[in-house]
């Protein structure tokens, strides 16, 4: 299996940084039972109202500033003209991660500390200091539900950015103390997950935290899968691995030749991927997990469902530990900026 430590030379290119905010309520907050959709779309919505010259424009694709917007490439990234992986989509991998806190309780006051952390992905990296500057000013129109002196629900609760934490090198980057951002920051990229992964042994243990939303296809209909083998993990990591590399740590230029026949390629090794049969389930105790959010922009209801909890593998694993390693910080599956797909290896 050199040819996954390999990948065309793209996947050893991948950067990864992940930062903790902790913010301070100043009132009562209420958030809902799961977090990340909150605060995914109050960041997004915040930063575009921060940024944005064209508010007039309801689709942000028919912007022409659209290929530079720092909004369009955190939340809504397009396909780069010339680019010779993927060519006919329109969307491609986010490069931010929102991990909302895991807890489910609901109501926060003055007492607590609520830690969000972001996971930034090649030049994603770049624009924290835009994100934590974001977050400062949503901590001064608030988030969620806010209970005021007088009882009515007029705003969210405010909150103030005490601390951002660098999650790699284990060092305090950014104070409201100070107001003071550290440009140093460590990362974890191919080679260190290499390093943590030698020597392991042939069982792993997978413990999903947030739901994991794959989507396969039976027969003519595209459905969400339950776990159903280590393949399907291996499968969905490798693809979505490659694509986040590729779009957003790729050090070529779009049109390079080499990436020419790399979609060809790509799609070969998923299909071998998909069907490794020498790894074994020898612990499922996955369950489906549905979670309820409030669309602003459809102005609906809908439902984020996965499955969670934890499975164990056996055999001839060695190879893909490099991967699972680094998945950890990419998440799984649909929708992880909102924080879903969430897992750790145990």
């Amino acid at each position: 299996m050199e040819y996954i430590k390999d990948s065309f030379g793209l996947i050893s290119n991948i950067k990864i940084a992940s930062f903790t905010l902790s913010l301070k309520p100043t009132e009562p907050i209420a958030l809902p039972k799961y977090k990340g959709s909150a605060f995914r779309g109050v960041l997004g919505w915040r930063l575009k109202k921060i940024i944005c010259v064209n508010r007039d424009i309801n689709d942000c694709a028919s912007c022409m500033l659209c290929t530079k917007c720092l909004f369009n490439y955190l939340f809504s990234p397009q396909l780069p003209e010339g680019a010779q992986f993927l060519k006919h989509t329109s969307k491609i991998p986010s490069p931010i991660i929102i991990e909302p806190p895991l807890t489910t309780r609901r109501n926060f006051t003055s007492d607590d500390t609520i830690d969000v952390s972001l996971i930034l992905i090649g030049k994603g990296i770049e624009y924290l200091p835009y994100l934590i500057y974001v977050f400062t000013e949503i901590g001064k129109s608030g988030i969620g539900a806010g209970l005021h002196p007088r009882g009515d629900k007029r705003r969210g609760g405010r909150f103030e950015v005490l601390q951002v934490a660098d999650n790699i090198g284990g060092e305090i980057i950014y104070s409201n103390a100070d107001n003071i951002l550290s440009d140093r920051c460590q990362i974890i990229d191919w080679q260190k997950a290499v390093t943590q992964t030698a020597g392991a042994d042939s069982i792993v243990s997978l413990d999903f935290l947030t739901p994991v939303r794959i989507k396969e296809t039976k027969g003519e209909k595209r459905r969400l899968a339950r776990l159903e083998g280590f393949s399907q993990i291996i499968t969905n990591l490798y693809w979505r691995m490659l694509q986040l590399a590729y779009f957003h740590c790729n050090p070529w230029d779009w049109e390079d030749e080499r990436f020419s026949e790399l979609a060809a390629k790509a799609s070969n090794l998923r299909r071998e991927l998909s069907q490794i049969s020498c790894i074994d389930i020898t612990e499922n105790k996955t369950y489906w997990q549905d979670y309820d959010r409030w669309s602003n922009r459809q102005k609906t209801k809908m439902t984020l469902g996965g499955f969670m909890g934890k499975a164990s593998f056996f055999g001839d694993i060695g190879a893909y530990l490099p991967l699972l390693y680094l998945g950890q910080y990419t998440h799984l599956g649909k929708q992880t900026m909102f924080g879903l797909g969430k897992y750790l290896i145990s």
